[in-house]
């Protein structure tokens, strides 16, 4: 009876937590959205996102886009890069051969797919401010790249409706 007692208050738990965190990517990455502060003419982003168990293979590379949209304005933020085994052999020569700003091609962070780790990456972005952004919903674009990196899989998932924005 204990047993079966456990068993319910840890799902009570798991469903209070779910409630309060935003999943994409079939539930393998979970993004924390802390704030989105207005200073000085600037947009600060700032949240937690969490990977986990991720299937990219040897040769493929997911990159994922925080973009923010509202009617025909978008606004695409660094992305983040997860590399497959040997793309990511294939990413630290081109550092050592051209260098980590041109290997990096403008990614916020570039992580070697590990699916049976979770990695927790702060993504801290600004961004010049405009009035439209007020009314703006946070969309998370996920392209899962092949070798030669053309998309072959597209996944939108969008994570907030209309996002809060505090002003200092």
């Amino acid at each position: 009876m204990k047993t079966i007692v456990i068993y319910l208050a840890a799902i009570v738990c798991v469903f209070s937590l779910h409630a309060q965190e935003q999943k994409s990517y079939r539930g393998q990455i979970l993004v924390k959205q802390d704030s989105f502060l207005v200073k000085q003419d600037l947009l600060y982003l700032n949240m937690n996102i969490e990977i986990s168990g991720l299937a990219v293979g040897r040769y493929e590379k997911l990159i994922l886009t925080p973009v923010l949209r509202f009617k025909n304005e978008v606004v695409s933020l660094q992305p983040i890069v997860l590399n497959g085994a040997n793309k990511h052999k294939m990413y630290k020569r081109a550092i050592a051969l051209d260098g980590p700003v041109i290997a990096k091609e403008g990614a916020f962070v570039v992580l070697k797919n590990e699916p049976e780790l979770i990695k927790e990456i702060a993504y801290v972005q600004s961004v010049p401010y405009k009035e439209w952004m007020k009314d703006a919903e946070l969309v998370l674009i996920g392209e899962l790249c092949n070798y030669a990196g053309t998309p072959k899989q597209v996944l939108r998932n969008v994570l907030t409706e209309k996002i809060v924005i505090y002003k200092e």
